[in-house]
């Protein structure tokens, strides 16, 4: 199982979209919520952020994404794993492609937001160094904030 990480181009689009769809936890469907994806170079490459896929073969087993939010801070987006691939460290290695992007583009500052009931991502993201820095609600679930300084 060779796990390869590398920059979403335009024939990934149907398996991000699979990917993203089979780990959607609110059900609601394609919506504005979803216009990054349908702009995956706008919304990341050309805005001055990174999405990245991990490919085992020819299936895209994973993505995350660093979308731009100012000149010094980023945000973590989009972090799927699918669940026959879970636990496997592909999403550690997504997250260090992608605060390697933050400390070469000169970012300061990486947020990100995770559900409470993501037990496993909060550890992912506690181990890398991020700290909680707020708890909200977003789109119907309670979600913890947190940020790393690079």
């Amino acid at each position: 199982m060779e796990i390869q990480i590398r920059k979403f181009n335009k024939k990934d689009y149907a398996g991000v979209t699979d990917l993203n769809n089979s780990l959607n936890r609110s059900n609601k469907g394609d919506g504005l919520w979803n216009k990054d994806l349908r702009t995956i170079e706008n919304s990341y490459h050309l805005s001055g952020g990174e999405f990245l896929v991990a490919e085992i073969g020819d299936e895209i087993v994973g993505m995350g994404a660093l979308l731009k939010i100012d000149d010094v801070t980023g945000e973590v987006k989009r972090m799927r794993i699918s669940k026959n691939h879970q636990r496997k460290g592909i999403g550690l290695l997504i997250l260090t492609k992608l605060e390697e992007f933050a400390k070469l583009n000169n970012f300061q500052r990486i947020t990100l937001d995770t559900s409470v009931q993501q037990v496993p991502a909060q550890k992912l993201y506690e181990n890398r160094g991020y700290k909680e820095f707020d708890r909200k609600m977003i789109d119907g679930f309670d979600s913890i904030l947190y940020e790393k300084y690079l």
